[in-house]
């Protein structure tokens, strides 16, 4: 059985095996419904989603919050209050970021060529094995200047004094292998990423700019090949013991926990972790307080496909409701 593996899942097993073991081989996620529909990560969602709108359907970037706001509160109306809040803030943070890009010229720079593109490639790993590395790309574009191509995220956070560390970051690393993955089945081949950071602000006269900055990471041939011998291993890694687990061996020697910092704000499971080790009825626990998903089912477009039916006369959404 071929593994599928993105960016999300290599990220999840490196940082701690059992998080991968749990929301990846296992498959359980927190339930929706228990959710708040509040929160910096929904921000930054809803503002993805509108800047999506804006460059990949030609609609516009802040009725396409409207509508993203009006479905959250149809189906949350007890945070109503809440969201008309968050949606103030959306608001400002797109409306800003859209006139900042004008004026510094930043999309004339560059031509995009596929938004929101899921894109799969096949990697045969030393001893035969193959396992399928898939990525969701918020833009690819093409500088006009030399027809280089790079690929654009948007992230909206707290700080921007961190934007010297992209550098570090695989995610745009990951998306370039998979492009030179293709590249030498004929396809093309991406040198690199543009992060476009959008900060966590209304930017009211109170507020400290600057507000949004674009950051542009360059990949040559040594960091290719630096970034394909790390998938390749830490994939060979995660295809053995995906194979030792569905035939039976110990998840406590085979997907072990790496206690840290990163427990409070990245993992769900901090309460069933250690009902892994004291002899607890962990699985009840888990069966009880989450709910099986599709891992990378956040890779389909079904809120973006009710913000375009909402938008585009003639459009139904698809759904039966």
């Amino acid at each position: 059985m071929s593994l599928t593996l993105s960016n999300s899942t290599i990220r999840t097993f490196k940082r701690c095996h059992r998080h991968w073991y749990l929301g990846f081989f296992l498959g359980y996620s927190v339930d929706p419904t228990r959710q708040k529909p509040i929160s910096s990560a929904n921000l930054g969602t809803r503002v993805h989603l509108a800047l999506e709108a804006h460059y990949g359907y030609n609609l516009d970037a802040l009725e396409a919050l409207k509508v993203a706001y009006y479905l959250a509160k149809r189906q949350h109306p007890l945070y109503e209050t809440e969201l008309d809040h968050e949606h103030s803030y959306a608001r400002a943070m797109t409306s800003g970021y859209l006139g900042w890009a004008a004026d510094e010229g930043i999309d004339a720079e560059h031509e995009v060529i596929a938004t929101e593109e899921v894109v799969q490639r096949e990697m045969q790993l030393p001893g035969g094995m193959t396992v399928t590395l898939m990525a969701k790309l918020d833009q690819k574009v093409r500088r006009v200047s030399d027809g280089a191509i790079r690929f654009r995220d948007f992230k909206t956070v707290g700080t921007l004094s961190k934007a010297h560390l992209l550098a570090l970051d695989e995610q745009m690393r990951f998306y370039t292998l998979l492009e030179t993955l293709d590249a030498d089945e004929g396809g093309g081949r991406a040198d690199g990423g543009l992060y476009s950071m959008i900060l966590r602000s209304k930017r009211t006269p109170k507020a400290n700019g600057p507000f949004f900055k674009q950051v542009e990471v360059s990949y040559n041939r040594h960091d290719h090949a630096s970034m394909l011998a790390r998938v390749t291993a830490v994939a060979t890694e995660m295809t053995e013991a995906d194979r030792k687990l569905r035939e039976g061996g110990d998840h406590r020697a085979l997907a072990y926990p790496s206690p840290g910092d990163h427990c409070g704000w990245a993992c769900p499971f901090t309460l069933i972790c250690p009902l892994m080790d004291d002899g607890s009825r962990w699985e009840d626990a888990l069966r009880a307080n989450f709910v099986k998903a599709d891992p990378y089912g956040y890779y389909g477009t079904g809120l973006m496909d009710q913000v375009r039916a909402a938008l585009t006369p003639g459009m139904t959404d698809g759904s039966d409701g």
